[in-house]
């Protein structure tokens, strides 16, 4: 299925210019669940770990894809390394990978 939707996807975009930099945000299911919690959103109390591993794989899925077509444009960010909402410090380390890789990209 999901090379249909690539196939549609390609398609749809092969016109549209590409983004400068495409940043993922990955964590692993453990990250997920606690930060979950901690949010505390009633909507989300009942999210089952097959369906959130189903997402983390289509979502790994679709970043292996955009590492092969668009590999000095796309950013990984492991966020079970940093913890941007609660930490100004992280916040900043990421803020300065950013700003590298766009350096990085524009030259």
């Amino acid at each position: 299925d999901f090379k249909k939707f690539e196939h549609i996807f390609e398609i749809l975009t092969e016109n549209l210019p590409v983004a400068d930099l495409t940043i993922f945000l990955t964590a692993s299911i453990e990250t997920l669940f606690h930060r979950i919690i901690l949010r505390g959103r009633e909507f989300e109390e009942y999210i089952d770990a097959d369906y959130l591993n189903y997402l983390i794989d289509a979502y790994n899925e679709y970043i292996v894809y955009c590492q092969n077509k668009f590999p000095d444009k796309t950013l990984i960010i492991d966020c079970d390394l940093y913890d941007f909402v609660n930490n100004e410090q992280d916040q900043n380390m990421i803020l300065n990978i950013v700003e590298e890789k766009i350096k990085t990209t524009r030259s």
